[in-house]
């Protein structure tokens, strides 16, 4: 036969229960207790202060295995501007050692003659397409296909967006670093707008059929070979 037992309405005020409870609970929040640190040590690297945050953190009991587990994470980057401010605050003798990433500097030199070399070819480019165009003698055809041109062109709206991307790139070097705009997004956005600035310059180079051949060839063939 199958025991059970039957507890009354007593049980709920049993002293020794309610302790019992409440051991229970303090075991409850021993087992969740956990506690972490947080260091953050600046030091200079080549070009530019480096932020090398680490953090420990202990958890008691870890998942009811009445163990304590201690885990280790750290991460190095380039301090942002907001973590130097802290930085300096708590010691100021940094603030006199401050790096000057030279990444600022070259970034907006690359971008702006890539900007004005763009634009210089596409109003080449424009001009002869439009001198083209006025030496055909139909006026109704010279109308329809100069607003074809002047404001359908695909290739003038490409290259617009892509100086526009350059022009965004110069700023981007200007202004302060922080987490939203660090120096690999400066470096990225660089990228994207010299590989505009690399298709633009392949179509212009198709009116120069000699140069155009070759360097076709190399942009296909030298991706092949690495």
């Amino acid at each position: 036969d199958r025991q059970r037992m039957i507890l009354d309405d007593g049980w709920e005020n049993d002293f020794s229960y309610g302790r019992l409870m409440n051991s229970v609970g303090k075991l409850k929040r021993i087992r969740n207790m956990y506690f972490a640190i947080h260091i953050l040590d600046p030091f200079p690297g080549s070009w530019w202060w480096q932020c090398l945050s680490w953090s420990i953190r202990v958890n008691f009991d870890y998942g009811g295995s009445g163990q304590v587990k201690s885990r280790l994470t750290y991460d190095l980057t380039e301090c942002s501007d907001t973590e130097l401010e802290a930085l300096f605050l708590e010691d100021p003798r940094l603030a006199g050692e401050r790096y000057t990433h030279p990444v600022l500097y070259l970034l907006p030199l690359l971008c702006l003659p890539l900007t004005l070399l763009s634009a210089a070819l596409a109003t080449r480019s424009y001009i002869l397409r439009r001198g083209g165009l006025r030496s055909t003698g139909d006026t109704n055809d010279l109308l329809v296909r100069e607003l074809a041109v002047g404001w359908l062109d695909p290739w003038l709206i490409f290259v617009l967006a892509a100086n526009a991307v350059q022009a965004t790139a110069a700023l981007q070097c200007i202004q302060r670093a922080d987490k939203t705009a660090d120096v690999y997004w400066r470096l990225s956005l660089l990228g994207v707008g010299a590989g505009m600035a690399w298709l633009t310059l392949l179509r212009y180079l198709q009116f120069f059929p000699t140069y155009y051949v070759l360097i076709r060839t190399l942009s296909r063939a030298l991706p092949r070979l690495l």
